[in-house]
């Protein structure tokens, strides 16, 4: 696995949660790694109707300034 580090939220105040990688080394191609805060069951639930998450997933928040 090669995690390159992209940043966190400037706006978290502890350099903390959320975060984002980018993994260079995977067989599909550079993949994005997200750290997050758990999506309220509302949320989930609403996520769910469009794309239900398998076992192994889950659903995340990762605010817009994030995107910069």
């Amino acid at each position: 696995m090669a995690l390159l580090f992209f940043g966190t939220d400037p706006n978290s105040g502890g350099g903390n949660c959320p975060a984002v990688w980018v993994d260079t080394d995977t067989a599909q191609g550079p993949e994005l790694v997200l750290q997050g805060k758990f999506a309220d069951a509302e949320t989930r639930a609403a996520c769910s109707q469009d794309s239900p998450p398998a076992d192994d997933e889950g659903i995340i928040r990762v605010p817009l300034s994030m995107v910069e």
